[in-house]
């Protein structure tokens, strides 16, 4: 499904992502992980268009989008959430769903030929158990029900591949073990790929069905990592 082919980004000096190519297929758990700096994020903004490259293709569903923006990125089922909360904290979780559709209707996304946008804000909010906080403000949520309507707003989309950049960052321990088991469900029940990073190894062996290491912008590692002597002196710690 998604085909990342030598991409490459410099920002002055910094070599931010170095020659990287990597699969996701159609369903798979992918996870990507490296210490602080890596160039995890910048790899997605170039993988969603947030930012264009020095070199190298993002291919989606057998088209190469690397000339497209983020939004017709999105319209072709490719969803993002990030790090930091994105949601609207003045508005409703109800109504930031719906914004995150409305956004997108003027670009044909493919939601609104299947059902209303009412009844996708609702069916997304249910199915990221935050139904009986439709009313609340967003910004009056708790830090792990605020990445929960985020991802609800990425899923009200239909995405067929999700990007999620850190999606327990900041969570407690029952928080995270509730988005592990809610991204298992919803990746099992809907069908969609999910590509993510993350520092907490509990949420990356316990979702991912492969692993990735980036390290200085360059992918170092994947597969079978535990015993791998780089990956421990770069990122877990030690030696095996």
């Amino acid at each position: 499904m998604l085909t990342v082919d030598n991409l490459s980004v410099a920002f002055g000096g910094l070599k931010a992502v170095q020659a990287v190519s990597l699969m996701v297929s159609q369903g798979e758990r992918v996870a990507i992980i490296g210490p602080n700096g890596a160039g995890k994020s910048t790899l997605f903004n170039l993988i969603s268009g947030g930012v264009r490259p020095d070199a190298g293709r993002v291919v989606f569903d057998g088209r190469d989008i690397t000339p497209l923006p983020a939004h017709q990125r999105a319209r072709l089922g490719l969803g993002r959430s990030f790090q930091r909360s994105s949601v609207f904290a003045k508005l409703s979780a109800y109504d930031n769903v719906l914004a995150a559709l409305t956004i997108h209707r003027g670009h044909g996304l493919r939601v609104w030929a299947r059902t209303t946008p009412q009844r996708a804000a609702e069916e997304a909010l249910a199915a990221v158990g935050l139904a009986d906080q439709r009313d609340r403000l967003a910004g009056a949520l708790a830090l792990g029900d605020q990445k929960r309507l985020e991802l609800g707003m990425v899923l009200a989309t239909a995405p067929r591949l999700m990007l999620l950049d850190e999606p327990t960052a900041g969570m407690s321990p029952e928080e995270t073990a509730g988005t592990v088991a809610l991204v298992q469900r919803l990746a099992d029940e809907r069908g969609f790929g999910v590509l993510f990073t993350e520092h907490d190894m509990s949420v990356v062996f316990g979702v991912a069905q492969r692993v990735l290491v980036l390290s200085q912008g360059a992918l170092i590692a994947q597969g079978a990592l535990r015993a791998n002597p780089e990956v421990q002196r770069l990122y877990l710690g030690g030696t095996p």
